[in-house]
């Protein structure tokens, strides 16, 4: 079999608690301004710090998933705001125990006692996300692979494992 290689990028949904908190926070920091010019200058001092917590904060907040597939092995990238990058997890595929869409039968038997790590977009009209489960850690995720020649190379390793439906 030939060497299998694929990169997925899944952009996140911005959920409206992140928008919601977003606003809040240049919200107070607009606050801490207008307070330090009318009321005291201590709460000008705080507006500043406070933009510097909004710098540090906002990146992380818009999130971008990229998944590498080399040849049984899956890599899972975090990108936020499009500038920095964080290895998430890794595995191969060989230590999952079974592969199926979300809401899938074949998952009834690893519902409890299982972490669930959700690296899919988080959108109605995406595809289902694939739920790989890693029995010895404990943890499922849930990855928007839609690369088929990704799905089949993983269909050929796990042809026991892998379920359709």
């Amino acid at each position: 079999m030939g060497d299998c290689y694929a990169e997925i990028m899944v952009k996140r949904k911005t959920s409206t608690s992140t928008k919601f908190l977003k606003c809040l926070m240049i919200g107070i920091t607009g606050l801490c301004f207008v307070c330090g010019i009318i009321v005291h200058p201590f709460a000008f001092l705080a507006g500043m710090i406070l933009i510097l917590v909004d710098y540090i904060v906002f990146p992380k907040m818009n999130k971008e998933y990229e998944y590498t597939y080399i040849n049984g092995e899956i890599f899972i990238d975090v990108i936020y705001s499009k500038l920095k990058r964080k290895r998430k997890e890794s595995f191969a595929v060989s230590e999952i125990a079974a592969v199926a869409p979300l809401g899938s039968k074949a998952l009834d038997a690893f519902q409890f006692e299982y972490d669930v790590r959700d690296f899919s977009s988080g959108f109605e009209d995406s595809p289902r996300p694939l739920v790989f489960v890693k029995p010895d850690t404990k943890e499922k995720f849930h990855l928007e692979i839609t690369e088929p020649k990704v799905l089949q190379d993983i269909k050929f390793r796990l042809s026991r494992n892998y379920h359709e439906e």
